[in-house]
């Protein structure tokens, strides 16, 4: 089932990503690389799942210019997509 193990890889990224950027950081490379990996994880879940318009319909994350708020909007962002991910256990 390639869906289920695509999913199951996407949930363990989006939770490891979630809990890296929860804790902030005062760098601007540290905060620019977290939405690199969020917006990679988005492209990658919305190839995997082409017909979910959840999924079709999540945005790409760009830097402000904040590294608090980057790290903040990553976090929210990718425990959204974890706990997306999680609903098709």
């Amino acid at each position: 089932m390639k869906s289920f193990k695509s999913n199951e890889a996407l949930n363990v990224s989006a939770a490891d990503l979630a809990s890296q950027s929860a804790g902030g950081t005062h760098r601007s490379t540290v905060a620019k690389g977290w939405i690199v990996e969020y917006n990679r994880l988005v492209g990658e879940a919305k190839s995997v799942f082409p017909q979910d318009h959840h999924i079709q319909g999540l945005r790409s994350l760009s830097y402000g210019g904040d590294t608090h708020q980057a790290s903040g909007s990553v976090a929210t962002a990718s425990r959204g997509l974890e706990t997306y991910m999680k609903s098709f256990k």
